[in-house]
């Protein structure tokens, strides 16, 4: 009796995990789509979980290569006047 116990709740066990294991799956295929990444305090509506809204965020966003003085051919510290 105390193993056939014992073998139902592993059963249950094993169902519970695959369960789980389902979930977390579908979290991760969920969160792959949603491309941008949102921060505590973020303000948002309905229309920003939209697909276009999405596509919006996807492209990254990198550190420009050249900078902007230098492109412009000016030296910042003469800008700077002297009393």
């Amino acid at each position: 009796m105390k193993n056939m116990l014992e073998t139902q709740r592993q059963r249950m066990r094993g169902v519970d995990t695959r369960a789980e294991m389902e979930r977390i799956q579908l979290r991760k295929d969920m969160e792959q789509q949603m491309t941008r990444r949102w921060r505590a305090g973020d303000v948002y509506a309905p229309h920003d979980l939209s697909g276009v809204e999405m596509q919006k965020w996807k492209t990254t966003r990198r550190a420009p290569r050249r900078d902007a003085f230098d492109a412009l051919g000016v030296d910042p510290r003469k800008l700077y006047k002297v009393s």
